[in-house]
């Protein structure tokens, strides 16, 4: 079933139930084909992707079905929700077999330009002495299978949404992806999006020095605050207290969003 075909059996659903409260982690989902399992109150639909995850996405007015239909997923299927996640909906999913996973905390700065301000980030001036760290450089496109198979090596499939190979490939030939190496070595790197005013620090891996990692933070944020960014935010996971402290130096805080993901146990 397609996403288009999928939103007009929410609507039916939504037809079918009223006013009545509803839940879900559907949003701006990935294209292609989904199976599905549908009940006159709850729709949930998962797809395997191409890092041969099943994701699972739901759309119910009902918990104790959507728990019901949750059961009969595949061990291993991994369930995302972005918000607040009450009590109810955690239940209905440990009753449908699921388990907590990771949680990840979104870190951002409404006011990105003033990251490199004294009089408003106290590190402002520690975080300029890395600006002209020369080794780093912008990917090129003859680095795309290596970096592409650095995500899956480094980062856990199951908490990661990776970009795909052809988004990869973009952001590079964007010059978005900022690489150091030693000896020819792929050593560190970070991968940043752009969208309108919205700064995105999706990836970032170091295993050279420190401050290689802020360095390359240091030139992707001015390039994207000459772009026009006002906003900046990552994902971190909630037990990655060396990326907390190191995002703490960009004045990139918790704003209070989290992102649950849950696996299906055997």
């Amino acid at each position: 079933m397609t996403t288009q075909e999928i939103q007009v059996h929410i609507a039916a659903i939504k037809k079918n139930c009223g006013h009545r409260q509803s839940y879900t982690n559907f949003f701006a989902q990935a294209e292609g084909d989904y199976s599905v399992l549908e009940s006159r109150s709850s729709l949930v639909f998962w797809q395997t992707g191409e890092d041969d995850v099943c994701r699972i996405y739901f759309f119910c007015f009902d918990l104790d079905e959507l728990s019901r239909q949750l059961l009969q997923m595949e061990a291993g299927s991994i369930l995302d929700y972005i918000g607040t996640c009450s009590d109810s909906l955690v239940h209905a999913f440990q009753t449908g077999g699921f388990r907590q996973y990771a949680c990840f905390l979104r870190l951002s700065n409404k006011n990105l330009a003033y990251v490199f301000d004294t009089d408003y980030n106290p590190y402002a001036d520690y975080l300029e002495r890395f600006v002209e760290e020369t080794r780093i450089t912008s990917a090129s496109l003859e680095e795309l299978d290596t970096l592409h198979r650095k995500l899956y090596d480094v980062f856990d499939k199951r908490s990661s949404h990776f970009f795909s190979r052809e988004r990869l490939k973009e952001l590079i030939a964007d010059n978005k992806v900022l690489v150091y190496k030693e000896d020819g070595c792929l050593r560190s790197f970070l991968i940043y999006t752009i969208d309108g005013k919205k700064f995105y620090v999706a990836y970032i891996y170091n295993s050279a020095e420190n401050h290689i990692a802020l360095s390359m933070y240091v030139q992707a944020a001015k390039a994207a605050i000459r772009a026009g960014c006002t906003y900046g935010y990552s994902w971190v996971d909630e037990t990655n207290e060396t990326s907390l402290r190191y995002n703490r130096l960009k004045q990139y805080l918790p704003d209070g969003m989290t992102d649950k993901i849950f696996r299906k146990e055997t």
